[in-house]
């Protein structure tokens, strides 16, 4: 299995970009970025670890494409805004 979160929201200094304007797709097929691919169609990035893929055969390679989406508020303050995504595989 392979799960993801956010540690936080994005922030620079004490601007936010709330983790509610960030958002992502997963696919195990498609690398490509089609007419579905929105911010609307996206699943919401969460703070606890969501599955990304399950019951993934052990010893096996396994391809993820992930596509991420950010919506940045037009009275969001110019600044470099970071957090920390984390990736986490558990055996099945």
């Amino acid at each position: 299995d392979l799960q993801i979160k956010a540690n936080e929201s994005l922030d620079s200094g004490s601007a936010q970009i709330p983790i509610s304007n960030y958002r992502y797709i997963n696919s195990t097929s498609s690398s490509a970025v089609n007419g579905t691919d929105s911010f609307a169609n996206a699943n919401e990035m969460t703070l606890t670890f969501v599955d990304l893929i399950t019951a993934a055969a052990a010893g096996v390679n396994h391809t993820a494409y992930i596509k991420f989406f950010l919506i940045v508020p037009s009275t969001t303050a110019a600044g470099n805004y970071s957090n920390r995504i984390t990736f986490r595989s558990d055996a099945s």
